[in-house]
């Protein structure tokens, strides 16, 4: 009975969550964005068009905000698709597990016609990077 108990726990290991965050593109093609990480890591980045990702500055959050921010991402987005690219675009990435979702919009501002949780939770990102950079 202990045997099956092991194996029923180390089959709940929560899965690899990777979140990002980007606006870029334009004349210089520069990228800025942000990864959160399922250890909490939130990491900020440039990158030239042509070069490698360049970290800016890397905090620790905690891994509950890294679930909190992916289930509520989840939450917001069922049923609203968006690939859109412009001369700045901006591109939202959650990884789950295996999943994969990406979303793109022309522009740096919130998306034409998304929902209001959408447009919710990326103000509450975009909060959470800006005091972690004020910090």
């Amino acid at each position: 009975m202990l045997g099956l108990v092991a194996c029923i726990r180390s089959g709940t290991v929560p899965a690899e969550v990777r979140i990002t965050l980007s606006r870029g593109g334009g004349f210089t093609g520069m990228t800025t964005g942000y990864h959160l990480l399922s250890d909490g890591t939130l990491t900020a980045w440039r990158q030239a068009l042509g070069e490698a990702e360049r970290t800016q500055w890397s905090v620790p959050h905690t891994v509950a905000d890294v679930r909190r921010l992916a289930d509520d991402l989840q939450q917001a987005v069922p049923g609203w698709h968006i690939q859109e690219t412009g001369n700045m675009t901006t591109r939202l990435v959650l990884a789950r597990g295996d999943s994969l979702w990406t979303w793109t919009w022309a522009g740096t501002s919130d998306p034409p016609d998304a929902p209001e949780a959408v447009v919710e939770w990326l103000r509450d990102f975009d909060g959470i990077t800006k005091q972690t950079q004020a910090k």
